[in-house]
């Protein structure tokens, strides 16, 4: 049992998480140049490194902020999930996520809760459709898992950002 584990509480996704929903039709106008498609999301990499742009034209509507976590709902055994850290349009195949309540789930330690392995079976194995499967809101809202105190969240975020960072390094040191 982990430090402190007993002081996690059990919740269910949907309890701590909230399913954005903001549209923009006209992104021009509200300042929005970059729109992510579901091709954008590299799996197991937490930032969006490319993007296409506005002006190239888009028939996207869902608003991105940033630091929402964007989930690719179709194919989900993809494992995407990544962090906006600028303002966009994304496809209809990904889910926009939020914290419901900081004081509850920190913003930072969302993304690393949408990238475990459980998280992930529970969204591939409700997931309909043969040729393109996709998981839907209500099932992951359902999904339980054990919440850590905000000092526990804070520690797990640290120790998962540093591990990310070393990939990171690898990675520009192999290319």
């Amino acid at each position: 049992m982990a430090k402190g584990a007993a002081t996690w509480k059990r919740v269910k996704f949907g309890e701590v998480v909230r399913l954005v929903k903001e549209t923009c039709r006209d992104p021009v106008a509200s300042g929005v140049a970059r729109v992510i498609g579901l091709e954008h999301l590299e799996p197991g990499d937490l930032r969006v490194r490319s993007w296409n742009d506005v002006a190239d034209g888009t028939t996207f509507t869902t608003r991105v902020r940033p630091g929402q976590v964007l989930f690719g709902k179709r194919r989900a055994y993809q494992r995407k999930v990544a962090v906006a850290d600028f303002d966009a349009l994304c496809s209809g195949d990904i889910y926009v996520f939020e914290s419901a309540n900081p004081e509850r789930l920190l913003p930072d330690f969302l993304p690393f809760v949408c990238q475990t392995e459980v998280f992930f079976e529970h969204a591939v194995g409700t997931s309909a459709g043969s040729l393109s499967p996709r998981t839907n809101w209500s099932s992951l809202a359902e999904y339980e898992f054990a919440l850590p105190p905000l000092e526990e969240q804070r520690r797990l975020t640290a120790a998962a950002r540093a591990s990310t960072l070393v990939r990171e390094s690898l990675r520009a040191a192999i290319d």
